[in-house]
Parts: C-alpha cells; sequence; structure tokens
C-alpha cells in the first residue's frame, strides 16, 4: 500500500513524530510503526515539516511572552497578549518551551486571538489530572490529553464578548483585564489553592 501512496507514510510518520515529541517519548509500537513507515519515506521528504523557517512575528511573540510572565511556586501564566490567527499555534510551542524551566511542573500561555482567548497548558504534575482541572477553571470549554510520556497537555478557548468595548483604544485593558482573570484562576482558585 505505502509503495503506491508513498505520501500517506509520510503523512502517517509526521504524525507519529509530532505526538511523540520528535520520537522523545515513543513506545515500542511507535518505533515499530517508525520504522515500517521509513522504508517508504525519504528522510529529506520530512525535512521541510520538521526544520522550517519560522517567522519574525513568532520570535516577537515569544519576546513578549518571555517579558510577560509570573510565576508561583511550580506554577507559571504567560501571555502573549494579541495575537493573529496564524500564530494561535505559537502558544503550544511556548508552553512546551517554558515547562522545561527548571522547577516549572504547570505551565499557561494564553492569547487573545479574535474574539476570543485561548489558553496553552502543560504539566508534568501526574497527580492532577489536567483535564478536569482545566475545565474546572477555564470551564466546559477546556480539554486535555495526556501524551506517551504522561506529560499533560490541553488548553481552554473562552470568548471575550466584548463587542463595541473592544476597540484598539481598549486593547490595554482588554489585556490586563484578561491577564488578571486567567492569573486569579490559575494562581487563587485551581483545585490545590482553593480556601
Amino acid at each position: 500500500f505505502f509503495k503506491d501512496f508513498p505520501q500517506v507514510a509520510q503523512a502517517l510518520a509526521m504524525g507519529i513524530y509530532t505526538d511523540t515529541h520528535s520520537l522523545l517519548a515513543a513506545n515500542e509500537r511507535d518505533r515499530a510503526a517508525w520504522g515500517i513507515l521509513m522504508k517508504y519515506v525519504k528522510h529529506n521528504e520530512l525535512k521541510p515539516f520538521i526544520d522550517y523557517p519560522l517567522s519574525a512575528q513568532h520570535f516577537e511573540n515569544l519576546a513578549y511572552v518571555l517579558k510577560n510572565q509570573r510565576r508561583d511556586g511550580a506554577v507559571m501564566v504567560a501571555s502573549c497578549g494579541y495575537m493573529d490567527l496564524k500564530d494561535g499555534d505559537d502558544l503550544s510551542t511556548f508552553a512546551d518551551y517554558l515547562l522545561r524551566q527548571n522547577g516549572v511542573t504547570e505551565v499557561y500561555v494564553w492569547g487573545i486571538v479574535g474574539d476570543k482567548v485561548r489558553v496553552s497548558a502543560r504539566s508534568t504534575n501526574v497527580s492532577k489530572p489536567l483535564d478536569s482541572h482545566l475545565r474546572h477553571i477555564f470551564g466546559k470549554f477546556s480539554g486535555a490529553k495526556v501524551s506517551q510520556d504522561g506529560r499533560g497537555e490541553g488548553g481552554a478557548l473562552m470568548l471575550l464578548n466584548l463587542g463595541d468595548w473592544s476597540t484598539p483604544d481598549t486593547r490595554d485593558e482588554v489585556r490586563a483585564l484578561v491577564t488578571k482573570f486567567i492569573e486569579s484562576r490559575v494562581f487563587a482558585r485551581a483545585p490545590d489553592n482553593a480556601g
């Protein structure tokens, strides 16, 4: 099959590569499937999907996140501020970066995309189910999964519904309000900190 449809093998190989964090969290079944697929995929065919150029906006967003973060113990919240829809996937990339910081076990990176607030969350704390935790602090449009290596990955989506109140002149106030809301939910109202 893959001999006649190498693009299917390529797509499946990329799925394994991304879902296993560049094969670092691959289990035996993942490695076996990877081995079979790579018989039909040339390594240079995957390179554009793995080692692709990043836009200048990606690095501007990263700089913003690094300047706009707050940490309380092992938990971190970082803001990407206002973002273009095409840059929304930066949130999960930045959450992955920040989770690697020494002593951090939970990360929430958020951005305002259109009339929505998107949150990307990561956790190494296996004692706290991220799925129910996200729904508790951000509502029903939240979800999570556990990666092969036991890391919680998930996110939330919240509508701003500000209508005419959201204008170029009120952007700073909206950003400050969202910051306060998310930080209060994560740091003060999370189940572990509830009084």
